[in-house]
């Protein structure tokens, strides 16, 4: 629940601040009231997603990891192969967001992938 409601406090901090950005210091101020104001802005743009991104990636780790563990738990009948398949699907989403909050993202995946869209169809190059 705690996960829950601090991820829920980070949106709605972000949301407070970009509809209220006329009032921030991001364009002009003083050098420690700009820097402050781009600082508050970028922990709120950042952490749900960090958040977001530590939850999917530590819910496929530990899925995948300690499947009899998880399948105890189950609510139904499942075998550890299907708690590994599905510990396989949150794994790499997670991954992909903390790699690519940290600028270390692979092309073509993560939040820059999925903010640009898909990149258009390259012909090949006439040779002369």
């Amino acid at each position: 629940m705690s996960v829950l409601s601090s991820s829920l406090f980070m949106v709605l901090m972000l949301a407070a601040l970009l509809l209220g950005r006329g009032t921030l210091h991001l364009r002009s101020g003083e050098l420690v009231g700009v820097l402050a104001a781009w600082g508050w802005l970028s922990v709120h743009l950042a952490a749900p997603m960090l958040a977001s991104g530590a939850v999917l990636g530590g819910l496929g780790v530990a899925l995948f990891a300690a499947p009899a563990a998880a399948a105890r738990q189950w609510p139904w009948q499942v075998s550890q192969l299907n708690v590994r398949a599905l510990g396989a699907w949150p794994l790499p989403f997670g991954a992909a967001t903390l790699l690519d909050l940290l600028g270390l993202g692979l092309s073509g995946f993560g939040i820059s992938a999925l903010l640009s869209g898909p990149e258009p169809a390259r012909l090949p190059a006439k040779r002369a």
